[in-house]
């Protein structure tokens, strides 16, 4: 049945490019014959040591691509595009790894006709791979699809489209035989001031068994939109939707069950204020028989630039089996800015979620309120920063039949100063301050010593790339060093904790790179190890003709204080090169790395070669 497909699809586009090619030839070139491909083959090596166990894994990578594209005899009759791929690889191991041949075949045609009238495309594609391992396993999938759309003044748009997928293994057990259909059609017009858009699909699959037997797996969906203009100021919007499934239970291949409403409605009658409204309902008949409902709505007020408010109202709502949780929720925040560079906020949010069933009952009230006061300025050479932060909030739980306790109380007090200056006009070195100081108190049952916590941030950034031509006339040097101390009182990793980072790196004769790095970190006693981090890195990009050439070696060791566990060094040693004439390209990727760690020794070694031509 397959071969008669392809022949039928043969004949049909020798039928439609012969005539062109004997009785127009010279507009059979560029219209009807545009050949293009390309040829790449790639060879790959990839070698681990671990101990005294080697694994190596070499592999052979061809692939070869031929496409055509052009019109059908006339542009108005329209186009078509044909695509050939094959792809081979073979694969040799030594040691525990699983050898893998591979290969790959991907042939498709295409059609598009008639574009200035209807469209109507059609497309076949058929893809086969084989992968052998121990045992050859080798699958086919064959696909067919069309779509076709009519579009007719004061008349509603029409779009159909149909896809069918069939996939053929030679062992079921891995694969089984499958064949997948889908079908779609869509229809949008406008009635008034109204845009309807309404769509309906049909999903089928057909999965054969090693019994003989084939499950059928089938589903529908329906979906209904609008976009209404009530008023210039006024819209609405509206969707609908239902989905049902049949057959046997195979999730992830057809449509799950849903059956939703839901609507919007959005007033913006000025500038200086808007609201905003909109209400859901869905129903998933499953097994799980989930029931969920949305209602939300918001305004948002600006009566000048300098100050604006946001309100927002929510409920939600959802039942599975016999549990239903409720969550009514409201938030209101205000923003006010005096003049450039100081802005201020106040901003509270209460709600509740309770959950019923089984006799059981949770509920939970919380709320919370917060503000803030934010300060920019600057001053000639430099940048002043500072911000006030503080958050207030409660949360009241009681449970029925859950056990002890039967409430609970949760109350936190938190504030927040922020403090930062930096320099603006950089010539020699750019330096950062900040601080940031947070204290917070909270009552809660807990089984921590300590509820409250109060900690100290300082932070040092430091950067300069002002060092030009020190050796030579075109080099530079970029410096970069960072540093941060906390100090954390209460509970959490009390202590402090101690950070600098510092780097630089040397950039030489347009290409060349030498840098460095020392990374030192100190934590509280109990929490982690301290540790030192240095490295050292060289690299150079240069050319040699139509060749660009890329090597770079890095070495990095990592050091505990007493601990030799967190001991560890690394080498890596990198070769790029690039090679292009013409429409030819040659591309060599050496990778080598030596890994220390712990007394263990892993040591891994790549090697890819890669030659392309495209035609």
């Amino acid at each position: 049945m397959e071969k008669k497909h392809y022949l039928w699809i043969g004949m049909l586009f020798l039928f439609l490019s012969l005539p062109a090619v004997f009785f127009f030839p010279s507009r059979a070139d560029g219209r009807l014959l545009n050949l293009g491909g390309s040829a790449d083959v790639t060879y790959g090596l990839i070698r681990t040591t671990q101990q005294e166990a080697v694994t190596e894994t070499s592999f052979l990578q061809q692939r070869y691509n031929l496409h055509n594209y052009g019109e059908i005899l006339d542009p108005r009759l329209g186009t078509f595009s044909l695509n050939g791929t094959f792809l081979s690889q073979d694969t040799q191991s030594k040691g525990d790894s699983t050898e893998q041949n591979f290969n790959f075949t991907d042939y498709s045609l295409a059609l598009n006709l008639f574009p200035y009238v209807s469209p109507f495309s059609f497309y076949a594609q058929r893809v086969t791979r084989s992968n052998q391992l121990d045992v050859v396993v080798k699958d086919t999938v064959t696909t067919y699809g069309a779509n076709w759309s009519l579009s007719i003044p004061r008349l509603p748009r029409l779009a159909l489209s149909y896809n069918q997928s069939e996939l053929r293994a030679n062992d079921p057990n891995r694969f089984p035989d499958t064949l997948s259909r889908y079908f779609d059609v869509e229809s949008s017009g406008k009635v008034g001031e109204t845009t309807v858009i309404g769509r309906y699909q049909f999903n089928q699959t057909d999965v054969a068994r090693t019994d003989g037997e084939v499950d059928a797996i089938h589903g529908q969906g329906v979906n209904l939109n609008t976009e209404s203009r009530l008023a210039p100021a006024l819209s609405l919007s509206t969707f609908t939707r239902y989905a049902s499934v049949g057959g046997v239970n195979a999730p992830g291949l057809t449509f799950s069950q849903e059956r939703g409403i839901g609507a919007a409605l959005f007033y913006t009658p000025s500038i200086y204020w808007d609201t905003h409204a909109r209400v859901e309902y869905s129903e998933t008949p499953d097994t799980v028989n989930l029931k969920r409902m949305n209602a939300f709505w918001s305004g948002s007020i600006r009566p000048t630039e300098l100050l604006d408010m946001v309100t927002s109202i929510r409920y939600f709502q959802f039942e599975v089996s016999d549990t239903k949780t409720s969550s009514p929720f409201g938030d209101f925040n205000l923003n006010y800015r005096p003049f450039f560079g100081l802005s201020t906020g106040f901003g509270g949010s209460w709600g509740e979620t309770r959950t019923e069933g089984n006799g059981a009952e949770l509920a939970s009230f919380y709320q919370r309120y917060r503000g803030y006061v934010n300060y920019t300025r600057s001053v000639e050479i430099l940048r002043y920063s500072a911000s006030y932060a503080l958050s207030y909030g409660t949360a009241d739980t009681s449970r029925n039949n859950l056990g002890d306790p039967q409430d609970d109380r949760l109350k936190d007090l938190m504030n927040t100063i922020t403090l930062g200056v930096e320099n603006t006009q950089v010539r020699i070195v750019h330096i950062a301050l900040g601080y940031t100081f947070n204290d917070i108190n909270r009552t809660s049952r807990t089984v921590q010593p300590e509820d409250d916590q109060r900690s100290h941030l300082f932070q040092v950034n430091v950067d300069s790339s002002y060092f030009r031509g020190l050796l030579l006339r075109d080099d530079s040097l970029f410096l970069q060093a960072s540093s941060s101390l906390t100090r954390i009182q209460g509970f959490g990793p009390e202590g402090s904790s101690f950070m600098i980072d510092v780097r630089g790196n040397y950039y030489f004769l347009g290409g060349g790179l030498l840098g460095a790095g020392w990374t030192r970190q100190d934590y509280p006693e109990g929490f982690y190890l301290d540790s030192d981090i240095y490295y050292e890195e060289i690299q150079w990009n240069f050319y040699v003709g139509n060749a660009n050439v890329t090597v770079g070696a890095r070495d990095s060791h990592q050091r505990g204080d007493g601990d030799v566990s967190l001991d560890r060094d690394t080498l890596e040693v990198t070769t790029v090169l690039a090679y292009q004439i013409g429409k030819f390209i040659f591309n060599l990727d050496h990778r080598w790395a030596n890994d220390r760690s712990a007394g263990v020794v892993f040591r891994s070694e790549t090697l890819f070669a890669r030659a392309s031509r495209v035609f």
